[in-house]
């Protein structure tokens, strides 16, 4: 089934070898050229072609991880979009939300901590009851970002405003 050659694995052969971590990360479905997955490929993996057409399938992954899970306690979770859910939990409890936890993340209801393979994910610890939890990103150094385009736009305002009085006279 592996087959070596000069240039390493092909990209199927990754993929493959791969489809544990792909779900661990949440990803659901594949896109690849038709023909590119066997149907022995599709039964062994559980793969579902959910779309095909002349040029690529869609299959779906199967049992990939939630994006979002309780991994510690009883909570009810809904989800509301991406960066939103809305939690009704038993007792004090962890959630895992599958997103890379990146400098700049932050959530209305504690600090964000490292979990999953390599500490990517992001873990908050919910306390008892409803929670309607945000999480929101600001990269770093946004603010003196936010500082240096307004003094930029300032700058060419003010040299407009110049010029234009300037003309303005010289007519």
């Amino acid at each position: 089934d592996h087959v070596l050659n000069s240039l390493g694995p092909s990209s199927k052969e990754e993929f493959f070898r791969n489809i544990q971590n792909y779900k661990e990360l949440s990803v659901k479905y594949l896109v690849a050229p038709v023909g590119f997955i066997s149907d022995a490929e599709q039964s062994r993996y559980q793969l579902n072609i959910v779309l095909q057409s002349d040029v690529a399938a869609i299959f779906e992954i199967d049992r990939p991880k939630p994006y979002f899970e309780v991994t510690k306690g009883v909570c009810d979770i809904n989800v509301i979009s991406k960066t939103e859910v809305v939690t009704n939990c038993e007792g004090p409890s962890t959630m895992v939300r599958r997103e890379l936890l990146l400098d700049g993340w932050s959530t209305n209801v504690g600090n964000l901590k490292p979990y999953g393979p390599d500490d990517i994910f992001q873990l908050v610890e919910l306390p008892k009851g409803e929670n309607r939890v945000i999480f929101t990103y600001n990269p770093p150094y946004y603010k003196y970002s936010l500082v240096l385009f307004t003094v930029g736009a300032g700058t060419v305002g003010y040299g407009f405003i110049r010029w234009y009085n300037f003309r303005k006279k010289r007519d």
